[in-house]
Parts: structure tokens; C-alpha cells; sequence
């Protein structure tokens, strides 16, 4: 296309300039149909108007109406090429508007599954996090009664622990202790026999009932002392403060 303009508009400027009107009409015909063809009509009717020019000073009569005739098919041509592009930008805006419509449309039901799918995960999260919160609760509750439990078990064991050790010093210590009252009341009968004698005048009697106290005097204290120690001992080895 480019050489064929070239070598038109070559032809055109010789034939001018070589004073060659037919020459110049034929160049000026190409120039229209081409520039027509390249949908060119600013240069087209140009070339045309000096077509027709050259046509007036060369032909007459019939010549002028084919002119007439062509410049005529020319305007149709022009009408047709742009009510073409008309149709085709029509044609190419209905085809935009369908392909956004069908994007928006493709769009719409992405979004619309999407969230469908958010709202059934948030659901079914929402539905574990109750399930789990449940389940922590009935947790802590059992382990609050399982502490409780456990609480009174050791509470029970520290009772009985103690009822034990309590029963254990008691026997331990109650044996001195029936030692300790029994020489003492001992005693006190011998020291109710050693006055009777005394006021007797019974010398060698008082001495033997004196030796007898003495000696149990030194059981009253070997037994108190045997207490003592035992009451130590447990003190040594610890007893439960809690106790």
C-alpha cells in the first residue's frame, strides 16, 4: 500500500507538471481508491475534487455524469465505510458490556461461594468453640470435685493419723503413769503406817517403812522420768504441726 501511493502521487505530480490531463486523471482515480480503500476521505474527496477538475476541462457532457455518478459512489462508499464503523463500534461495545456483565456475573457467584463457605466455617469454628468450651467446663468442675475429693481423703487420713498417734502416746505414757500413781498412793499409806509407828515409838519399824518409801519414791521418779523421755522422743522425731 505505501508504494502504491508513492508511485500515484508520482504519476500525479508528472502528469501536472508534463501539462498531461488525462495522465493526471488516471493518477487522481488511484489516489481516490486507494486513500478510499485506507478509509482515507479527507485525501479521497482531495483527490477527487481535482479528478473532477481535470474532468471539466477534458470532458463534457456524459464525462461530467460519470463524474457526478462516481463522486456520488464515492459518498456512499465514504457513508458505508462509516456506518460499518459504527456497526463495528456497536457491536464491539455490546460485546464489552456482555464480557463485563459475564465477569461481574462470574464475580457475584465467587464471592457469594466464598462467603457461603466463610459463613459455614464460622459456623462450624463457632460450633467447636462451644463444644470445647463445654468441655473445659465439665473439666474444671471435675477437677474442682476431684480437689474436694482429694481434700476430704487427706483430711480423713490426717484424722485417723492423728487418732492413731494419739491412741499410741497415750498408751505409751499411761504405762509410767500407773507406775507413778500406784507407788504414790503406796506411799501415802506407808506414810500414814510410818506416823502410826512413830507415835509408837516403834524406832525400827518406822526405818523399814521409811526405806520402803524412799525406794518407791526412786520408781515414782525412774517411772516420771521414763514419761519424760518418751514424751521427748516423740518430740525429737517430729511431730505433725498439723496435728
Amino acid at each position: 500500500m505505501d508504494s502504491s501511493f508513492f508511485y500515484a502521487r508520482q504519476a500525479y505530480e508528472i502528469a501536472t507538471r508534463a501539462n498531461s490531463p488525462q495522465l493526471a486523471l488516471s493518477a487522481a482515480d488511484a489516489l481516490v481508491r486507494l486513500y478510499s480503500a485506507a478509509s482515507n476521505l479527507d485525501s479521497a474527496f482531495k483527490y477527487l475534487q481535482w479528478s473532477y477538475a481535470v474532468k471539466n476541462t477534458v470532458y463534457s457532457g456524459e464525462k461530467i455524469k460519470q463524474i457526478q455518478r462516481l463522486d456520488f459512489e464515492a459518498k456512499e462508499r465514504e457513508r458505508e465505510i462509516r456506518a460499518s464503523r459504527q456497526n463495528y463500534q456497536s457491536r464491539l461495545r455490546i460485546y464489552m458490556l456482555l464480557a463485563g456483565f459475564v465477569a461481574l456475573l462470574t464475580i457475584t457467584v465467587i464471592l457469594l461461594r466464598s462467603n457461603r463457605h466463610k459463613q459455614r466455617a464460622f459456623t462450624l469454628l463457632q460450633r467447636q468453640k462451644n463444644e470445647t468450651d463445654n468441655q473445659r467446663t465439665k473439666v474444671e468442675e471435675t477437677l474442682r470435685e476431684l480437689k474436694s475429693t482429694q481434700a476430704q481423703l487427706i483430711q480423713s487420713e490426717k484424722m485417723a493419723s492423728l487418732g492413731e498417734l494419739t491412741a499410741g502416746i497415750a498408751h505409751e505414757i499411761q504405762n509410767p503413769l500407773n507406775f507413778v500413781n500406784n507407788f504414790s498412793e503406796v506411799n501415802e499409806e506407808l506414810l500414814g503406817e510410818l506416823v502410826d509407828e512413830a507415835d509408837k515409838g516403834h524406832t525400827q519399824e518406822v526405818k523399814t517403812i521409811a526405806e520402803n518409801i524412799r525406794q518407791n519414791l526412786e520408781k515414782i521418779n525412774h517411772h516420771g522420768k521414763r514419761a519424760d523421755a518418751i514424751v521427748k522422743g516423740m518430740l525429737q522425731h517430729g511431730i505433725p504441726q498439723n496435728y
